[in-house]
């Protein structure tokens, strides 16, 4: 009995929990039919001036898109920027120079709008966008930025000559003083194949003067964009390539990339091996310098170079190239201003050609700076610390020496106000003297204001007094003395 009730009482509760079953079947498929779409792949903002262009990867059977701009990563977007977009494309023509937007995309259909794209930042600046290729296959092509032109914005994912197989260089980038190419994220310009990265070589040779690199973000950080490779080792300035007197600023480390902060790049040709450090000192660019140092870096890292023989460190190759902040920065670090370069002159006596070897000269970063005429540098080493009187070798061992050869004037009252010895002098010349046969008027007469005893002549050369005479500088002669030179001393005879 009771067997039979409870099997007549499943009979319809079975029913009912199929009749449910097919009910949540239904739902679960009507809930799929009407999914939102999905979001749109691809984002890609591209900056021009005052304008940039979007693109995204179409959704399939969406009726429309919308485009969303912020001024901050991650939103908030607020309402859309453009809406009802028939085609994966959109241009914001309402975009500011040097502002950076955030922008993302949404698929839109019947059931309503899907969620956001990945978001794309970009920044538009005034100047000329590039990106492609520069050259073609089939001859040598140049290209030349200008000032007209700057600053010369690389987009997408590169700037590359064309390979040619039969052609090593077909084209070749000059790049004119004065010039700045800013790069986004993850760009490295001029390339040989697609890796994001200025190259030159294969595809194309890289010229560079007074150019800076930088990044294209209105709040720059180290590592925004790759860096500069070449393709090749081959960096003459002449049929390869060079960078001269560039800046490369907010690039990626070696330490960001991975490397050690003591890596060097290393030119089997000509058998030298310079210190990443040491590249980024000489490339005036002070947020490199600070990273390397700071991962570790040695301060003190030399070049080692056979021919041309220098063992310059990054303090020395900032002074030379007179990059005051560079300089700065590894003086902060513990950098000795008393280590002196291993650089030589190559020249002629007569008809004898002079070698490397033969003329050494051991020059610390002070006499470096001054002997070129940068000021502020010589300023930031004094300050940091160098000795003012800090002797050398060779033909010019004093910072003041090497001033006054230079005809630096500026450096050399920088040199006088800090407390330089007016007197150093060495077997061939004084400071007088030196100034006298420059024929510098303003150097002599800075250094009698100073103390300089018109006199003083050096052992194995004539009084400034005779070597004006000499030399016909009359105003010199007369300027000496006025001083007090005497008109009795022997003649030189040497």
């Amino acid at each position: 009995m009771h067997s039979r009730q409870r099997q007549a009482d499943d009979g319809p509760g079975r029913a009912v929990l199929r009749t449910l079953g097919l009910a949540c079947a239904c739902l679960l498929f009507a809930l799929r039919a009407f999914a939102v779409p999905a979001a749109p792949g691809s984002l890609l903002a591209t900056p021009a001036s005052a304008r940039v262009t979007l693109t995204w990867s179409a959704v399939t059977g969406v009726a429309s898109y919308n485009v969303y701009r912020s001024l901050t990563p991650g939103g908030p977007y607020g309402a859309p920027l453009a809406g009802g977009l028939t085609a994966a494309t959109y241009t914001d023509n309402a975009a500011s120079n040097d502002t950076t937007y955030y922008y993302v995309a949404t698929a839109v259909d019947g059931t309503g709008e899907g969620p956001h794209s990945a978001e794309d930042p970009a920044t538009p600046r005034a100047g000329t966008f590039v990106s492609g290729i520069i050259g073609n296959a089939s001859g040598q092509v140049t290209t030349t930025w200008n000032l007209i032109g700057s600053p010369y914005v690389v987009v997408g994912e590169e700037v590359r000559g064309n390979q040619n197989t039969g052609n090593d260089r077909t084209s070749t980038l000059i790049i004119q003083p004065g010039v700045r190419s800013p790069l986004r994220a993850g760009d490295r310009p001029f390339l040989r194949g697609r890796h994001r990265r200025i190259v030159s070589g294969h595809s194309g040779r890289l010229l560079a003067t007074g150019a800076t690199f930088t990044s294209n973000l209105a709040t720059p950080a180290v590592g925004d964009w790759k860096g500069i490779r070449f393709g090749d080792t081959a960096t003459d300035g002449a049929t390869n390539n060079f960078l001269d007197g560039c800046a490369v600023e907010w690039a990626e480390t070696a330490r960001a990339a991975g490397a050690s902060p003591d890596a060097a790049e290393v030119d089997a040709a000509l058998g030298t091996r310079t210190p990443v450090l040491v590249l980024a000192a000489r490339a005036g660019n002070p947020e490199i310098v600070e990273a390397l140092l700071a991962a570790g870096a040695a301060v003190d890292a030399r070049i080692e170079s056979a021919r041309p023989p220098s063992d310059r460190t990054a303090l020395m190759a900032a002074a030379a190239a007179g990059h005051a902040e560079v300089v700065r920065t590894p003086l902060r670090a513990g950098a000795d201003p008393k280590l002196k370069d291993r650089s030589f002159v190559e020249g002629s006596i007569g008809n004898t050609t002079v070698a490397w070897e033969d003329r050494p000269r051991r020059a610390t970063a002070l006499i470096l700076a001054a002997e070129r005429g940068h000021v502020e540098t010589v300023e930031a080493l004094l300050k940091g610390g160098a000795d003012v009187n800090g002797r050398g070798a060779g033909t010019l061992p004093t910072p003041l020496l090497a001033a006054i050869e230079g005809l630096q004037p500026a450096v050399v009252r920088v040199l006088l106000l800090a407390g330089t010895d007016v007197e150093a002098a060495t077997r061939e010349e004084t400071p007088l003297s030196l100034a006298v046969a420059n024929g510098s008027r303003e150097i002599a007469e800075a250094l009698l204001a100073a103390g300089a005893d018109p006199n003083h002549k050096a052992s194995e050369s004539p009084s400034p007094l005779e070597i004006a005479r000499l030399s016909q500088y009359d105003d010199l002669v007369e300027l000496l003395v006025q001083a007090g030179a005497r008109v009795d001393l022997q003649v030189f005879r040497g």
